[in-house]
């Protein structure tokens, strides 16, 4: 049977709605990742554009990844593999299909990892 995982909308407030699943979860407003490492739990705040940086910094490729087109031009030009986009966007609509879902129900919803 292949993985599951649990997806929910645990409500909003003043920080903001958060997302949860069963390996970890995320707070929109401020951006922060919720997860175990190692038996401790774990509230990470998130500075994405910090990390995009740092990722530039020590990544040549990086860039071809900024975008779909940029993406596209590169695998092209033979430097990176072409991402599956279609597949991408079919698992963002599901995640998101589960959230509406769980909000409405006020429950976990089980979807296939």
């Amino acid at each position: 049977m292949p993985d599951k995982l649990k997806v929910g909308v645990i409500g909003t407030g003043i920080i903001g709605k958060s997302h949860m699943g069963s390996k970890g979860g995320l707070r929109l407003n401020p951006l922060t990742l919720f997860t175990e490492v190692a038996g401790i739990q774990v509230d990470q705040p998130l500075d994405v554009e910090s990390y995009k940086r740092r990722r530039q910094s020590v990544d040549r490729y990086v860039e071809a990844y900024d975008s779909q087109q940029k993406n596209f031009v590169w695998a092209q030009l033979g430097r990176v593999p072409l991402l599956d986009t279609a597949s991408i966007a079919l698992k963002v609509a599901q995640i998101t299909d589960a959230l509406y879902r769980s909000a409405e129900s006020g429950k976990e919803i089980l979807m296939d990892a």
